[in-house]
């Protein structure tokens, strides 16, 4: 599988919402081995292909990306383990292009 197009992210259950966050298309994601070393904002533009770049960007430096509870600079090295807040970007877009 290319590290480019991941499938389950290493998530324990992929897909599913978190119960204690406040948004319910916030999702928690497990970093796996297999993205250990990688970019933090290379991992979120593999997550969201079709969202803009400068959008995905503008969420991590206004702290809507979380890795381990805390806010990540774009150049954040994953590691296995660490935990990823991924917001609902693709809901956002879909309603800006309504408009």
């Amino acid at each position: 599988m290319p590290a480019s197009q991941p499938t389950n992210l290493g998530a324990t259950n992929p897909g599913t919402t978190n119960p204690r966050a406040t948004n319910p298309g916030v999702r928690i994601v497990c970093i796996d081995a297999e993205h250990d070393g990688q970019r933090l904002d290379n991992f979120l533009l593999a997550c969201f292909r079709h969202v803009p770049k400068g959008r995905v960007y503008r969420s991590v430096r206004s702290g809507e990306v979380r890795v381990n509870k805390g806010r990540a600079r774009q150049d954040y090295r994953l590691r296995a383990g660490d935990m990823v807040r991924l917001p609902p970007l693709s809901q956002t877009v879909s309603a800006a292009r309504d408009a």
